[in-house]
């Protein structure tokens, strides 16, 4: 099995910032790659590969308890810690991978996946 996590492109933008934040004890995300599928997904189900497009941005890795900021967005770190405030978590247990994107296509959607453990494994 393997997890799926997407960001959808709907309009046009100049950068596209996909945090996928991961809890400490899902070592195997630390390991995901990313792939980004064109317009074709909305009338087909999954990731075809046929829809795969030739991008080849990776996330990078910023570590467990990251600084989020980005000058992509002035108030991302200030909404980010009132969310982990509000859920009450500790961002010291999470990981962060930042997938940026410029110009991504339109429509689009961009997928970092790993493959999960087995359970009992």
């Amino acid at each position: 099995m393997t997890a799926h996590w997407c960001a959808s492109v709907a309009m046009p933008v100049e950068t596209m910032l996909f945090d996928l934040l991961v809890h400490r004890d899902m070592t195997e995300a630390l390991a995901a790659e990313t792939a980004v599928y064109g317009g074709a997904w909305v009338v087909t189900p999954g990731f075809p590969e046929s829809a795969r497009l030739p991008i080849d941005e990776r996330p990078v890795h910023l570590g467990r308890g990251a600084d989020l900021s980005t000058p992509l967005a002035d108030q991302y770190t200030s909404v980010m810690a009132r969310v982990f405030k509000g859920a009450g978590w500790d961002p010291q247990d999470f990981h962060c991978l930042r997938l940026v994107i410029d110009y991504p296509p339109m429509p689009s959607r961009a997928v970092i996946r790993y493959p999960l453990p087995v359970r009992g494994g």
